[in-house]
């Protein structure tokens, strides 16, 4: 009898294409072309900063400064299980924040790009600059939280709530990575880099927490 081959899923794949894109991507900022438009970006944000947005801006990064982080992961996550009343959606969202989280901390080592200027900053920050850390967070947690509510409870959601669910995570996403350029702590292919491995490994993990031959998919 012959074993089936696993088969990589449009799922898997995108994930792993969007990771890939994050390492080729972080190869070229270097280059001139890279840092022109990177520099014309953040030029456009720092002009129309206002006093009024700037406050908005500086308490919506906060939700994910680190430790702000991981309380609203453990949040979601007991919410997660308070709904479905099950460990693997749980898992779900704690695995796909955490890896890509990781991800991005060794990516930033590696590559080491500078933020933009020390006197463009309106926030605290530490570290190199791509990938955001702030974007990945948003969106490894959006992306997990949007995908549970939208799978668990597909049925009384309907097609249009669950477009609602995930037009609204992708605002939210968009939202922490602008605020991050408005801030003058990043540059735009660092918030790019960060929510495209948030989204990789919330897609990866997908398969690989409710494949349907998953056995504690039925806990």
């Amino acid at each position: 009898m012959q074993k089936s081959k696993p088969q990589i899923t449009w799922r898997t794949a995108i994930g792993l294409c969007l990771f890939i894109f994050v390492l080729v991507l972080g190869q070229m900022i270097h280059a001139p072309r890279f840092q022109h438009s990177n520099q014309e970006i953040w030029l456009e944000f720092i002009e129309r900063r206002r006093d009024s947005y700037t406050i908005f801006m500086q308490q919506l990064t906060a939700l994910f400064n680190p430790w702000n982080a991981v309380f609203l992961t453990i949040l979601v996550a007991l919410a997660v299980y308070f709904l479905t009343k099950k460990i693997l959606p749980t898992l779900y969202v704690i695995v796909t924040v955490s890896l890509a989280s990781l991800f991005t901390h060794v990516t930033k080592n590696i590559i080491e790009f500078t933020r933009p200027p020390l006197d463009s900053h309106l926030v605290k920050a530490a570290s190199s600059s791509f990938p955001s850390g702030h974007s990945t967070g948003a969106a490894a947690l959006t992306f997990a939280l949007a995908l549970v509510i939208t799978r668990f409870f597909a049925t009384k959601l309907g097609r249009k709530r669950k477009m609602l669910i995930w037009a609204l995570a992708w605002v939210f996403m968009c939202s922490i990575a602008l605020s991050r350029l408005y801030l003058g702590v990043h540059w735009f292919t660092d918030v790019v880099a960060g929510i495209s491995v948030g989204v990789a490994t919330g897609l990866i993990f997908t398969d690989l927490f409710f494949s349907r031959k998953n056995v504690l998919n039925k806990r």
